[in-house]
């Protein structure tokens, strides 16, 4: 995205392509079938340091069993329901972001941080993530839900 066009535009723009990537990846990932979902892989070293940043997995449970007499942990969920879980979070964490740039101020749009030696706007960091799931979602419909299907 330019800096090109008035602050109003750019959030327009920022707001279109959340709107449009939320339409898409809600038309891709109802249209995924369950058995297509782990289908295709491009795992790359990225995708794995990315994937293992967090930690050793079930850490805070291997320290609650430590630390607590038997605790108690929501039942496993099927695989429905956690896809089903998992679709709409990301459903709602983009409407999360839609209402948070619709509501700022042109005053909050122009705030700067510095980032090294560069200054950046909020408005620039908008329209630098705001196509994120557009992105994706053109992958899952275009990319990865066609090389499932034709296996």
């Amino acid at each position: 995205m330019s800096e090109s066009g008035t602050l109003q535009d750019r959030k327009a723009a920022v707001l279109r392509d959340l709107r449009d990537g939320k339409a898409l990846l809600e038309k891709a990932l109802n249209d995924a079938k369950q058995d297509e979902l782990y289908g295709a892989s491009q795992w790359g070293v990225m995708d794995a340091v990315n994937h293992m940043r967090g930690g050793m997995p079930y850490t805070s449970m291997v320290e609650r069993t430590l630390h607590e007499d038997r605790p108690q942990f929501p039942a496993w969920p099927s695989a429905e329901e956690g896809w089903q879980t998992k679709k709409r979070e990301l459903l709602e964490s983009i409407d999360h972001a839609i209402a948070m740039v619709e509501g700022l101020s042109e005053q909050q749009l122009t705030r700067v941080a510095v980032c090294g030696a560069d200054e950046v706007p909020v408005i620039q960091f908008l329209e630098w993530g705001a196509p994120h799931f557009l992105e994706h979602g053109n992958q899952i419909q275009n990319e990865i839900l066609p090389l499932v299907r034709n296996k």
